[in-house]
């Protein structure tokens, strides 16, 4: 089965998720899972591309992506790529919306390029 998951997160991010773990076990399974991660946000947003670290606190390489995961960034119109950089506080939630509404036309695109059997969609916007 192949599989698109729009992820309004960083696939290399500090923050593992449960959605890690799942698309990982799926692609052991045989499946092929198509992720769209999110473009790079203000400096501070959590979910911004990290180093991972070890108990010594010295950064180790991110994991490589599973075999059979493809990993493409999400993108909104240009006109919003100023409003992606902006660091105000408290702004992530309002970004990941409007990326979720303006990556549509991508998300769709994609699901009749790379004929994706199941779209897997986990928030409240999508």
């Amino acid at each position: 089965m192949k599989i698109l998951f729009p992820y309004l997160a960083r696939w290399h991010s500090a923050n593992r998720s449960r959605y890690h773990k799942l698309l990982t076990h799926l692609c052991q399974r045989g499946h092929q899972v198509v992720l769209l991660t999110a473009p790079p946000m203000a400096i501070g947003d959590i979910s911004q591309d990290l180093p991972a670290r070890d108990r010594t606190q010295r950064a180790t390489p991110a994991p490589p992506l599973p075999e059979g995961m493809s990993l493409f960034e999400l993108h909104g119109p240009p006109p919003l790529d100023r409003f992606w950089q902006w660091g105000c506080a408290r702004t992530k939630l309002l970004k990941k919306g409007i990326l979720a509404l303006a990556s549509i036309p991508q998300i769709r695109r994609t699901l009749r390029e790379q004929k994706i059997d199941l779209l897997f969609l986990y928030n409240l916007p999508q």
